[in-house]
């Protein structure tokens, strides 16, 4: 991912944290994430607490409903 963002110029990654649990699995990457590239920065954002049982699979579902 840190290739990928480096590749496109990208300066920041950005990750959803929809549960507390969450946060120690995504911390653990944006450090190795730091440690592979330290001009790419984590960006975590929280959702409403209505929209926390979205998932990206449900929002495709949802999307492409064929």
């Amino acid at each position: 991912v840190v290739d990928h963002a480096d590749k496109t110029g990208s300066i920041a990654i950005v990750r959803g944290l929809r549960h507390v649990s969450d946060f120690e699995f995504e911390f653990q990457m944006s450090m190795m994430n730091f440690h592979l590239n330290p001009n790419i920065t984590s960006l975590f954002m929280m959702p409403d607490e209505k929209f926390i049982h979205f998932t990206l699979y449900i929002l495709f579902i949802f999307l492409h409903p064929s």
